[in-house]
């Protein structure tokens, strides 16, 4: 033992270089994707009381109850603190425009600063959960803003995108899973052409 001692510096030094390297090119978000196919986890959070919409406690069932009953619905993580949420906010205005259920997560932010944020963008989201603690951004693997997270009707979460969501990503993520869940598709072809016309 009084020989292995003077080494375990280095015994130490070599072990924490094998977990680095095991750990080199992991995927950050795999927690979350591990997610996608499994229930969306419990909670109990306030709302953010915005404008004529007082705060009020939600949990998972009190949310279900609260969505168009028997459609998917979006949660949306975002925050003022976050510059691509302001990106990405059109759309997400536009998918509530175009009748999607939209549960807005504020994470990891100041009351009136989220205040702030709707005030100037526009408030899209039917219900807005505060999760300042970070406590369900925790359970479902969060690793910043936005987050989007596509569920079903029965409360499974069907797919997920960290970054910027705009119409290519909804295509190729969302749009398949939202129509075979809903029964009809969002921003049709047809809608598709009409804006291309009158772009020309």
């Amino acid at each position: 033992m009084k020989k292995i001692m003077p080494l375990m510096p280095f015994i130490i030094f070599i072990l924490l270089g094998i977990v680095f390297y095991l750990s080199i090119g992991r995927d950050p978000t795999l927690v979350a994707n591990n997610l996608v196919g499994k229930d969306f986890p419990d909670f109990q959070l306030e709302s953010l009381a915005f404008e004529d919409q007082e705060s009020r406690p939600y949990s998972l069932q009190g949310l279900q109850r609260a969505l168009p009953e028997g459609q998917p619905w979006i949660l949306n993580v975002w925050g003022s603190w976050c510059p691509q949420c302001y990106v990405e906010h059109p759309f997400i205005t536009a998918l509530s425009d175009a009748g999607v259920a939209l549960v807005g997560m504020n994470y990891k932010d100041e009351t009136a600063k989220g205040q702030g944020f709707l005030k100037k963008m526009g408030n899209p989201y039917q219900i807005i959960l505060q999760d300042m603690e970070g406590s369900l951004g925790l359970d479902l693997g969060v690793s910043g803003a936005p987050e989007t997270y596509l569920v079903s009707p029965q409360g499974e979460i069907l797919a997920r995108h960290a970054g910027v969501l705009d119409k290519a990503v909804w295509d190729q993520k969302f749009a398949k899973l939202w129509q075979d869940n809903n029964g009809h598709q969002l921003f049709s072809r047809q809608s598709e052409a009409t804006e291309e016309q009158g772009a020309e």
